[in-house]
């Protein structure tokens, strides 16, 4: 017997696709990151913490939030990461619109399962989402310090421990 509505399974489904299709598109942004713009240490930095984190995020919805009751993961097709980006500016931009995009899709998630009384699941995304906040910080502070810094983009990848926040 499964114990949880179809709608928030989707929404389970749904987060776990767009982690790897995450994952996916930091990888490809932080090779171009430190390859064609040398921004080494920052490349490193989203890297581990960014790219990274979305596959766990994925298995800790996977696991907690479909396995433990009975229901198994469904894998979406995620997207070639060939992207070519222009500038350092629009990379570390679209590192903000992706995690402000999934801060609002795990919310959503959260709306289905509390609407479709799956409280168990509901407090599961709550954790994640906790979690996943500070991500969300770190990447407007992200952004915010590239207009501080007006170009000067060797001199924030050099600081860029300096206003790194996360653990």
């Amino acid at each position: 017997m499964i114990n949880i509505s179809e709608p928030t399974v989707q929404a389970c489904y749904e987060l776990i696709k767009q982690s790897f299709s995450y994952n996916r598109l930091i990888d490809r942004i932080v090779s171009v990151m430190g390859v064609q713009f040398a921004m080494t240490n920052t490349a490193e930095l989203l890297h581990a913490y960014y790219a990274h984190a979305f596959p766990k995020i994925a298995d800790d919805i996977g696991h907690k939030c479909l396995e433990a009751y009975n229901v198994p993961v469904e894998y979406g097709a995620t997207e070639a990461g060939k992207q070519n980006y222009q500038t350092f500016e629009e990379m570390i931009q679209l590192i903000e619109d992706v995690s402000i995009d999934f801060q609002n899709m795990l919310s959503k998630a959260i709306l289905i399962a509390q609407e479709n009384f799956d409280i168990n699941i509901y407090v599961e995304l709550i954790k994640i989402l906790q979690d996943f906040n500070p991500m969300v910080e770190q990447a407007i502070l992200l952004n915010d310090k590239l207009r501080i810094y007006n170009g000067v983009l060797y001199d924030y990848d050099a600081q860029i421990k300096n206003f790194w926040i996360l653990d």
